[in-house]
């Protein structure tokens, strides 16, 4: 068990590539990715060799700039991890280029209980790629904006892979999507926020949202493309038995769809009317 005080980016990769059970990795200032872009040029397994176990990044609210597979033209960083938790870390202006990249990507090695919790996370998303990945990931208390100027897949292929993601505030800024059954834009949510706008190139066989339950979608949807007789299913998909969650119809640009027992859609007003939410059996969290 090691302690690792980290002040640089060559530092913390270091730090990360030889990390061993119950190790603790603290940022103590701004990191940059660009300090090793022209050296880190294939993907950065962590640990080398092996897994790790009960490992602490505290971030200690700095942050990670510029993270990017540029130069690596594949994940960036590839996690064989158990019971990893990474506290109050933020990572912005990462910008992803390329398709079916993903900057965290967390390999599953079962019921293994690796929490992101406290993060702040800005940047770009290419065509089908995604910010963290693996179903042994729970994403909580944070905060996300996305933003792609092409299509973009937030969460990960296949999403029965996808990490959860619990009590978040989360931000499109613009997003161009183009979703699938299987590759939604948003999945695995849970008392979650979501607003901004997202531009859904879509068909009638695919989804926003999938596998929500007790979330807010305050976004604008603006579906385009060959979109010609949506149903809620295609927009938000709620996970079964799910909590009911809240779909803002003032913000969509068609025709409001019939609500089912899961979903339900409000105007601009009802969603700021706490006494009415809860009427429907919205469950609001304080």
């Amino acid at each position: 068990m090691a302690t690792f005080n980290v002040t640089s980016m060559r530092g913390f990769i270091d730090a990360l590539t030889s990390l061993g059970d119950g190790d603790i990795i603290n940022v103590q200032n701004d990191l940059d990715f660009n300090e090793v872009l022209t050296e880190e040029l294939s993907t950065i397994r962590v640990p080398t060799e092996g897994y790790a176990t009960n490992c602490t990044i505290n971030g200690n609210d700095h942050a990670i700039y510029n993270l990017t597979d540029q130069l690596i033209n594949s994940h960036v960083f590839n996690i064989y991890a158990q019971h990893l938790r990474v506290n109050n870390l933020q990572i912005l202006n990462y910008n992803m280029m390329f398709n079916l990249h993903t900057l965290f990507q967390f390999q599953n090695l079962g019921n293994t209980d690796n929490i992101i919790s406290g993060g702040v996370f800005q940047g770009k998303l290419a065509d089908g790629s995604s910010l963290i990945y693996g179903a042994s990931v729970i994403v909580q208390y944070c905060m996300a904006t996305f933003s792609s100027g092409s299509k973009g897949c937030m969460t990960g292929y296949p999403n029965t892979q996808a990490a959860s993601w619990k009590f978040c505030w989360v931000k499109f800024d613009g997003v161009n999507a183009s979703a699938t059954a299987v590759r939604p834009v948003f999945g695995n949510a849970d008392t979650c926020y979501f607003e901004g706008m997202i531009r859904a190139v879509s068909d009638d066989n695919r989804r926003l949202f999938q596998n929500v339950t007790n979330c807010c979608v305050n976004c604008s949807m603006r579906a385009s493309g060959v979109y010609s007789t949506p149903t809620l299913a295609n927009l938000v998909l709620p996970v079964s038995s799910a909590l009911l969650t809240i779909v803002n119809e003032s913000k969509y640009n068609g025709t409001p769809l019939e609500s089912s027992d899961s979903v339900k859609w409000v105007t601009d007003s009802q969603m700021k009317d706490s006494e009415y939410l809860a009427e429907l059996g919205f469950n609001i969290v304080h």
